[in-house]
């Protein structure tokens, strides 16, 4: 099922317990709402604070130094986050519970990311849970450089709080005022689980976490209540909002912002993905929805 609107195709999938709508512009979740009460789990998009809901970042995570990189002796510009937000997907397969998204290089693209790829996302429910999988395929004659991330949005309230499997002892990364990691890391979870999200928790910006213990965190109200839990698969996990809005980015990431030391050259960026001609690169993880 899907409506049309404003260059915009909006695909539905639903089962018994939720309905998900996805924009084939950047293959973004647009709306994951219970079925039976009608209650949204996303972002309702208030332009004048952060206009995305679920945006998939490929080739890139966020901001590259300069806005730009180097490969095989010659530079590229590239925005934050990659390209795929701004393009259209096409459509694979859909089913009523299920919708797969095809991206493939174009001659825009190639001219910013001289690699030949394709980039297949699959969206399933299973009861209570949305399941996200990627493909990536390199269709180059070379190796391929790539990250690949999330940046799902999901309403709470202050107060809230994130309740990770384990206890973490990790530090987050920080960014300097231009987005990139200059190596200052903070002390967050001090040996307990959780991180509360109140209005101070995001006023130096992002926190940014490698290599985790926990392998899930779940979003609680003040009073314990779950919202939804997130399985922690990839290396890296972004956690964002500005600051008094009511909303949290739980992001999982293959691949991580530049440091102010890099040299630019993307196949010694940390973080990245290598694959070889015709290789692939998979990767799925699941969000739950309680009522």
């Amino acid at each position: 099922m899907w409506v049309k609107g404003f260059g915009h195709v909006i695909y539905k999938i639903q089962n018994e317990m939720l309905i998900v709508e996805v924009d084939s512009c950047g293959a973004e979740w647009k709306s994951v709402t219970d079925k039976k009460s009608q209650k949204e789990y996303l972002w309702n998009k208030k332009i004048d604070a952060w206009q995305y809901c679920a945006p998939i970042l490929f080739p890139v995570i966020g901001r590259l130094k300069n806005d730009s990189y180097q490969w095989d002796g010659e530079f590229y510009s590239m925005p934050k986050h990659g390209f795929c937000f701004d393009l259209p997907f096409e459509v694979h397969q859909q089913k009523k519970d299920k919708i797969t998204f095809v991206l493939s290089e174009t001659l825009e693209t190639f001219a910013i990311y001289p690699f030949r790829f394709q980039l297949v996302i699959s969206y399933t429910l299973k009861e209570r849970s949305l399941v996200t999988s990627f493909i990536v395929t390199n269709q180059s004659e070379y190796e391929m450089y790539f990250s690949l991330g999330t940046h799902p949005s999901f309403c709470c309230n202050q107060g809230d709080k994130l309740e990770f499997e384990y206890p973490e002892t990790i530090p987050a990364y920080r960014m300097n005022d231009e987005y990139l990691l200059d190596g200052r890391r903070d002390e967050i979870f001090n040996g307990g689980n959780e991180i509360i999200l109140d209005s101070k928790v995001f006023q130096d910006g992002a926190l940014i976490f490698s290599n985790l213990r926990s392998k899930f965190v779940i979003l609680k109200s003040a009073y314990g209540k779950p919202r939804i839990q997130m399985e922690l698969c990839a290396p890296y996990l972004g956690i964002w909002s500005i600051p008094g809005e009511d909303y949290i980015c739980i992001e999982p990431w293959f691949g991580i912002d530049d440091f102010t030391t890099h040299n630019g050259k993307i196949e010694e960026k940390r973080g990245i993905c290598t694959l070889k001609p015709q290789e692939e690169f998979s990767y799925d993880y699941l969000v739950t929805f309680y009522e």
